[in-house]
């Protein structure tokens, strides 16, 4: 469960971005610490922290390998493309893969 919530915020935070873009690309860049909330941060603080919610979600490999991605697919956007044989692990690797093209 802490795998999918991590890559779901790391897809809220580039759906966010991405929909109020024009706001964030005036920004200067935050060169001290990052602020707590996401509506202040810049174009690059978005990128390194959806990137590292992507990365969390993957990091327990040998979990989500074992988890059948149809367990879940009530949660999932595109639950007809969920084949049999795929796992979580696939499903949250594929979803990160979507972000960085």
């Amino acid at each position: 469960a802490n795998a999918i919530w991590h890559s779901c915020l790391g897809q809220f935070l580039d759906e966010y971005y991405n929909e109020n873009r024009y706001r964030f690309r005036q920004r200067t860049e935050v060169a001290e610490e990052t602020p707590k909330d996401f509506k202040e941060w810049d174009v690059r603080t978005f990128d390194r922290r959806v990137r590292e919610e992507f990365m969390v979600s993957l990091k327990d490999e040998s979990a989500t390998l074992r988890v059948v991605a149809s367990s879940y697919s009530a949660i999932m956007e595109n639950p007809k493309e969920v084949r049999p044989e795929h796992t979580l692990y696939d499903v949250l690797a594929q979803r990160f893969l979507s972000y960085l093209r």
